[in-house]
């Protein structure tokens, strides 16, 4: 998995090669690579994603931050349908119980 920043521009550019070279590396021992672009993605850096800057395409991308242009907070996750289908979706039920276990605290505090 990859994160191209770490907020400082000066780091960016040291690991310009790292980003390739660990591509290169995951596509020789069939391991998929996974670009965090939560930060840096969707036009954050110049290009749609920060991996396109080495002309990099990796496996899977996952989106945040942008994704919700600043207003809504939301993620998701980006791939073919091949990589997809190995994983099983969510269950809703988890999450709904959940969010209901976090609205019940938020209301007993504000008793």
């Amino acid at each position: 998995m990859s994160n191209r920043s770490k907020g400082k521009p000066a780091s960016a550019s040291r690991r310009k090669a790292f980003l390739k070279a660990a591509y290169d590396v995951c596509k020789e021992n069939n391991v998929l690579f996974i670009a965090d672009e939560i930060q840096t993605g969707l036009g954050r850096t110049g290009k749609l994603f920060a991996c396109d800057w080495e002309d990099v395409v990796p496996d899977m991308y996952i989106l945040g931050k942008a994704l919700g242009g600043g207003v809504f907070p939301i993620s998701c996750v980006v791939a073919d349908r091949d990589i997809l289908s190995v994983f099983e979706p969510a269950r809703t039920d988890r999450h709904s119980a959940a969010i209901r276990s976090l609205a019940r605290c938020r209301s007993r505090r504000l008793r």
